[in-house]
């Protein structure tokens, strides 16, 4: 029994981490949507749950959020830059760099 209970916990755990960067990964290219309406929100959301999800999102979801919301800081619209400049901010804040690999390569 014991260990049917650990795979049922592993198991769990994988497929939690798989829904949680699909919906990560959806939502990431909300951020960097056409229409600035879309975007804005999307921005502004993410800004309102990141401190409840911080621990659910994966290093590859970091990765994309982060790559999409620094998008919005070459926005000539100054709503999607501000929000996108305060999100970068609360990634920092909220999102440790030891505990998720950050592939910083396309910044430098």
């Amino acid at each position: 029994i014991g260990q049917w209970l650990e795979f049922r916990r592993v198991l769990f755990r994988s497929n939690f981490y798989m829904i949680s960067f699909q919906i990560f990964d959806k939502y990431a290219m909300l951020i960097k949507d056409s229409n600035s309406k879309v975007a804005i929100h999307a921005l502004e959301s993410l800004d309102l749950i990141l401190p409840q999800v911080k621990q659910q999102i994966t290093g590859s979801s970091v990765n994309l959020l982060i790559q999409n919301t620094a998008a919005g800081l070459a926005s000539k619209n100054r709503d999607i830059y501000d929000k996108a400049s305060n999100l970068l901010d609360a990634y920092i804040n909220n999102i440790g760099m030891s505990s998720h690999q950050i592939s910083m390569s396309g910044y430098m």
